[in-house]
């Protein structure tokens, strides 16, 4: 008898979505907002591939630890809770912010949070669903969370219709992240059997197989261009004035997410029969020729095309990329894995962020976005010669 749907689907995997869904509500009603904030304070293109890049990677070696450290306790949980909140102190300190800087120190804060909660959080998804629905759970808890990708940039625009300012949307916009602090309180976890290994032994004890993943997964990282990027990049090409080209690039990190959101789920759905392996092949090669089209196509008439695009291709990447890990990794070793991952694709961001933010503002964006294309199909290439086909168990 074929399963319904929502197979696999447990209360904790609700839980775990509906919090990322708030967190996201939050996090994306900055998200458009933050380079053209960040100009406003006296900040460049280069300051603003230099926060994002910071931010993602200052904090890498939290990840390892947090990871590492769910194992040890047998206990995923505290550190969830734990990041979740970090991550709202942090957007109150956006909503004062008054030089480019301060927006430095707030994402590393809010980056820091997402460090402490994500390889835990990963590692208790995989452990509430059965290992045939890994990617369905992974998938659905990323459509969930790009879902509030959707509302949060929403709830921008209309703030700023309303006349808020930067500041006073960036303070609204703790409150969703708040409540989600409090949802995250709601799981249900059953202690696991503490690993007592120090943590270079464990990381030194990963299978080779994972090794050589993580190889692939920090080419494309490096490649990777930030967001904040391709959103500046839009807003340059609208032609349009100050407020409408705001609400213009808002309307395009919309489409941007509403892709995402359709097809994380399905692409996990179809990872659990056919493996994360051609997923991630087209997620690859899918930024690449994304990337290569912003840089390519100076005309806001393809800005919609290649938004959609670039959604897809985040959908195909995001959710199988953590259950591969999953996938090619020991039970009880999951969350120091998944550290190790989530810390080394911080780490290949910080140099990728400060690069591309180099590039695109002394040589050009086509220098950005190319660099960025031809690593995402060095990654596809890579992943062909060094990882064997793998279906997850």
């Amino acid at each position: 008898m074929e399963k319904s749907w929502r197979y696999g689907l447990t209360f904790n995997i609700g839980v775990l979505a509906a919090a990322s869904l708030l967190t996201d509500v939050s996090s994306e009603m900055i998200v458009p907002l933050l380079p053209f904030f960040i100009v406003s304070l006296g900040g460049t293109a280069a300051a603003i591939g230099l926060i994002e890049g910071i931010a993602e990677s200052v904090v890498s070696f939290v990840r390892i630890f947090s990871g590492h450290r769910s194992d040890a306790i047998g206990r995923r949980k505290p550190f969830v809770a734990a990041g979740y909140g970090t991550s709202t102190a942090a957007k109150v300190i956006l909503a004062v912010a008054s030089w480019w800087p301060h927006v430095l120190v707030a994402r590393a804060g809010d980056r820091l949070g997402k460090g402490v909660r994500d390889p835990p959080r990963d590692a208790l998804l995989a452990d509430s669903t059965p290992a045939e629905t890994r990617g369905k759970a992974f998938g659905f808890h990323r459509s969930m969370d790009t879902t509030g990708a959707i509302v949060g940039p929403i709830l921008a625009a209309v703030l700023i219709v309303l006349g808020l300012t930067y500041n006073q949307i960036f303070l609204v916009a703790a409150i969703p992240a708040a409540v989600a602090s409090l949802v995250v309180l709601l799981v249900r976890e059953k202690r696991g059997v503490p690993m007592r290994r120090p943590l270079l032994a464990s990381l030194s004890d990963l299978p080779p197989a994972v090794r050589r993943y993580f190889a692939v997964a920090a080419l494309f990282a490096f490649g990777q261009v930030t967001m904040s990027l391709f959103l500046l990049r839009a807003g340059e090409l609208s032609g349009l004035n100050p407020t409408a080209m705001i609400s213009g690039v808002i309307a395009l990190y919309v489409a941007f997410n509403v892709v995402y959101a359709l097809l994380a789920f399905e692409v996990g759905r179809i990872s659990d029969r056919v493996g994360r392996r051609p997923m991630l092949i087209a997620g690859y090669l899918t930024f690449a020729a994304a990337a290569a089209g912003f840089g390519l196509l100076p005309d806001p008439v393809f800005l919609l095309p290649l938004f959609l695009v670039l959604g897809a291709s985040y959908a195909f990447v995001d959710g199988s990329q953590r259950a591969m890990v999953v996938d090619l990794t020991p039970a009880d070793r999951r969350g120091t894995s998944l550290g190790a991952y989530h810390a080394l694709i911080g780490a290949a961001k910080l140099p990728s962020g400060i690069l591309a933010g180099v590039l695109y503002a002394s040589v050009g964006p086509l220098a950005a976005f190319g660099l960025g294309g031809v690593l995402a199909t060095l990654a596809a290439v890579s992943f062909v010669l060094v990882l064997r086909p793998t279906v997850s168990k």
